[in-house]
């Protein structure tokens, strides 16, 4: 391969500003949660618990159900929990803004505080000369900072120092009295200090710095602090004294990992904060040590610093320092690896920190939100890392160590902060299926080699760099996109299985898919996955995936010819599968007129299953026999498969009739491609969710071929040692890890029921969900007569009593009149009370349903009853001339609903005097209806 000139890492920005600004959006979030959580403590101040809880959610239930509640298409669920939930988090969003505040008056105050507290001098109130104003000048100079900050004196610091701190504008450099004592008799530390602190403000460092500080010292008293006591106090209370405070007893047992979370997240949060606060800041450190010394500083000086005694400290507590050691910083400027080779410690909070941020804030103001202030700041600040990294080693001539053991913790990064939002676990500590989270470490692995092999194809050249980091962010964005939209519903099971859609399938396609069980647990993989080959990011970085590495002309052993010619023998493959997938379902296709149904689905997805096969079996052969850049190759190679394979499949469709015994839609011999081209659009929307499967299978095949005897021994030759044991374990974790991944969710849909049909049909309504406790079953019900039971109730009594007054008033009459006199019925009257009666059934039919079998269907019995009542009522009035009978069936109509629904109100009623015994607060008895 023809290589260009390395890039310099230094044209590329280091990340360190886009890691502090996630670090604000991350406490800015976590702000608004937790404030939120801490001041809503009763579950009924939130109105969506009262939406799930009226809805069937059982808190001890399974996650799955959980996510199914208010899936019944019932109008009043459907607007109860997708109501705007930004409302909810009202009170966090104040209590967010009292902290930005609070931040920013620190921001503002801290310089001057620290200005007073410590005493600090002019240089003339100092007393010193006039030289040194002038040298200090001239080192501003040499350091690139274009506005002169304010230079004053600590007189109690003693040491050898100084520091730099202020804001926008108004920088200070304070120098400590020790320095002063030393500049006579060591004029090069004296210059080595001054500019290593001058370094910081052409860096732009320090703004950042203390914005962070800022909102630290406000985050930590008026959030964490609270939050972690609020919790801790409900966790003891109710666990050690069966107090229940903001925790009633209903909710505790399935309340308590939520509420271990809910403490243990914000401690967490500290965590991750104080780690990356200090990562970022002892980087920062190295990068001005490298800059004084390239701006003329005397690297003796570094040489001949020693650490204060007792500094020393271990490799755990050396991650929370916010200095390196003198030890550190001479192996940072004599090798500068430090500064540019792949940190873990880097990739796991840029991993962990992201999907924590993005997961709480999605939960207020949606996915897109989330994408830009915090998917995109964490995928561009991976990308920079990786491709500096890179560029620094192609420029010393090295390979880049650590892509491998990065990318693995830049996914364990992601797995941590999923589980610690809770988003995917529901009421336990784990998820359902918690292998699914290892999507997210392979998804990361991945991303990082891709990644790595991006940017030593293309590492010379500013722009150059700065198109690819753009491009490379744009994978690791859809990725987290991906997941924050469909992507965690894995970790619950067959979502859409148990919402009904294999029932749906079967439903309006009908035919003997007892017969075909596997084909439609494979229809119901790929509706699940379809929906990102629509998507526009999904589609747009699957495409760059391929063809940023196909446009930047792949050459030789690792080259484009290669990829290419395999790429054309893959589709010729996919080709094969086709045909033999035709040839397989021709002697069983039905006649021509029922070809449009089950078989049209079926054939389908055999189709689509097939080029799946292909397609990954092409990666894993490419990435097998390939060298450095097996990943690039694997997925160009894939891609071509795949258009080929695509592009013969619709070839084959438009003359299918021609074919033969590989007939399966058409019999006469024709070119139709308007027939083919929507088969061939559907299994376009496949593109991506192979491309991704194409990726994990190149793993996989670089895996084995890793793993293989004769590779072992080639590169133990090339080498000159034997490969150890810890690689070949690590291989093998690979691999099981990946076999779990790849055929575990599939594997968990073929186990799902073979023959597809137990269940509820789409359009009705599924089982409720097992009952739990009694006074969950009893909070269940007070949600809904809380939501719209009480009102339902209340207006259907008050429409009952005006029903009844009206037929009173006409026996009255009736009497009155004698046996011979004629009732005159008011019609418009009549017409009022029928139409009030429809009304009131019509909106109770529309809301939350009852959450309890019986009750409900007793319930929908007498709503129905009174409306068909009530409509036979108003056309009765509406008609001009009544045909023979038909007063009598409108009469005994609403007299059977009157008669249904006093029933179900005296169940009803009953069951909220045993609701009060629990939950008094919430049913009063003011409230209720009379009898």
């Amino acid at each position: 391969m023809t290589a260009r000139a390395p890039l310099d890492a230094r044209a590329l920005p280091a990340g360190t500003t886009v890691r502090f600004v996630l670090l604000l959006v991350v406490m800015l979030v976590a702000s608004i949660s937790a404030l939120n959580v801490v001041t809503r403590l009763t579950p009924t101040a939130i109105p969506s618990t009262l939406c799930l809880f009226a809805a069937g959610y059982d808190p001890d239930g399974d996650f799955l159900a959980s996510l199914l509640v208010g899936t019944d298409r019932q109008r009043g669920a459907a607007e109860c929990l997708t109501s705007d939930a930004s409302l909810s988090y009202g009170r966090g969003l104040v209590g967010t803004a009292v902290v930005l505040a609070v931040a920013v008056l620190l921001y503002f105050a801290l310089p001057g505080w620290r200005r007073r507290r410590r005493r600090l001098m002019t240089l003339q109130e100092a007393g010193c000369d006039a030289r040194l104003a002038e040298e200090l000048a001239e080192l501003t100079r040499t350091a690139g900072v274009r506005r002169a900050p304010r230079f004053l004196v600590d007189p109690a610091a003693l040491g050898a120092g100084a520091v730099v701190f202020g804001r926008t504008g108004h920088y200070t450099v304070c120098l400590h009295a020790g320095l002063l004592a030393t500049r006579p008799t060591d004029p090069a530390a004296f210059r080595a200090v001054l500019l290593h602190e001058l370094a910081h403000l052409r860096n732009r460092d320090v703004d950042l710095a203390y914005a962070v500080t800022a909102l630290w010292r406000a985050f930590l008293p008026l959030v964490v602090v609270p939050t972690v006591l609020t919790f801790g106090l409900t966790l003891g209370a109710a666990q050690f004294f069966g107090m229940f405070t903001g925790a009633d007893q209903v909710f505790w047992p399935a309340a308590r990992p939520s509420v271990i979370r809910a403490m243990a997240a914000p401690l967490f949060l500290v965590l991750l904060v104080v780690l990356a606060r200090a990562d970022l800041l002892r980087h920062r450190e190295l990068h001005a040590d490298a800059d004084a010394l390239a701006g003329g500083a005397d690297p003796g000086v570094w040489q001949s610093a020693r650490d204060a005694p007792g500094r020393r400290a271990s490799a755990l507590t050396a991650l929370w320092r916010t200095h390196p050691t003198w030890a550190e910083r001479r192996r940072s400027l004599q090798d500068e690896a430090a500064l540019h080779t792949l940190g873990p410690v880097q990739f796991f909070l840029a991993g962990a920190v992201t999907l924590t941020a993005a997961r709480t804030l999605s939960a207020f103001t949606g996915n897109t939100t989330a994408l830009l202030a915090v998917a995109l700041p964490g995928a561009v600040a991976v990308a920079l890392t990786v491709w500096r990294a890179v560029g620094w080693a192609a420029r010393q001539g090295r390979s880049t160590p650590g892509t491998v053991r990065s990318g693995l913790l830049l996914g364990l990064g992601l797995v941590t902060g999923d589980l610690m939002a809770g988003t995917t676990s529901g009421s336990h500590f784990l998820p359902a299926h918690p292998e699914v989270l290892l999507m997210l470490v392979l998804g990361a692995l991945l991303y990082v080699i891709w990644l790595a092999q991006c940017a030593r194809l293309r590492t010379g050249g500013l722009l150059a760099a700065g198109i690819g980091v753009a491009v490379g962010a744009l994978p690791g964005v859809a990725a987290i996109g991906w997941w924050l939209r469909t992507g965690f519903l894995l970790t619950a099971g067959d979502v859409l299985g148990a919402g009904g859609l294999r029932e749906q399938i079967v439903l309006t396609s009908p035919g003997p898919w007892e017969e075909h069980g596997p084909a439609l647990s494979l229809g119901i993989l790929f509706l699940q996955v379809a929906v990102e080959g629509t998507n526009p990011l999904s589609v747009a970085a699957f495409t760059a995936l391929w063809l940023y590495p196909l446009a930047h002309r792949l050459r030789g052993v690792d080259g484009l010819g290669a990829a290419l010619c395999a790429g054309l023998l893959g589709g010729l493959l996919g080709l094969a599968a086709v045909a033999a997938v035709r040839a397989g379902l021709h002697g069983i296709r039905p006649v021509q007129g029922e070809r449009g149904g089950w078989f049209s689905l079926l054939y389908l997805w055999w189709v689509a299953g097939a080029l799946w096969a292909v397609v990954a079996v092409t990666a894993a052969v490419v990435a097998g026999r390939s060298g450095r850049f097996w990943l690039l190759r694997a997925l160009i190679a894939a891609a071509v498969a795949h258009a080929v394979a695509l592009a013969g499949q619709f070839a084959l469709g438009s003359i299918d009739g021609c074919l033969g015994p590989l007939r399966v839609l058409g019999n006469s011999c024709h070119w139709v491609p308007a027939g083919s081209w929507p088969f061939s659009q559907l299994l376009a929307q496949l593109v991506v969710p192979a491309g991704c499967l194409a990726a994990l299978a190149a793993l996989m095949g670089r895996a084995v071929r890793r793993a293989l005897p004769g590779r072992r021994s080639e590169r133990s030759a090339t080498v000159g040692q034997r490969p150890g044991r810890a690689r070949t374990a690590a291989v093998g974790v690979i691999l099981l890890v990946l076999t779990t991944a790849v055929f575990g969710p599939a594997a968990a849909l073929a186990r799902g029921r073979p023959s597809g049909l137990a269940g509820p049909v789409a359009g009705q309504r599924p089982p409720p969900p097992p009952a739990g406790t009694e006074r969950v079953r009893t909070f269940q019900f007070v949600a809904w007569f809380s939501l719209s039971g009480k009102a339902d109730v209340q207006q259907l009594g008050a429409a009952y009593q005006d029903f009844e007054r009206f037929f009173q008033g006409l026996r009255d009459a009736a009497e009155t009149a004698g046996p011979d006199g004629k009732v005159t019925i008011d019609g418009v009257r009549l017409r009022v009370v029928c139409a009030q009666l429809d009304r009131v059934a019509g909106t109770a039919l529309g809301h939350v349903r009852i959450p309890d079998a019986g009750l409900d269907a007793q319930w929908s019995r007498a709503l129905d009853l009174t409306r068909k009542g009530a409509r036979d009522c108003a056309e009765l009035v509406d008609a001009p001339e009544a045909r023979p009978g038909q007063a009598e069936e409108v009469l005994s109509g609403l007299t059977d609903g009157y008669r249904a629904s006093a029933d179900v109100l005296t169940a009803l009623l009953n069951r909220i005097d045993q609701a009060r015994q629990y939950w008094p607060d919430l049913v009063r008895v003011g409230e209720q209806p009379t009898r």
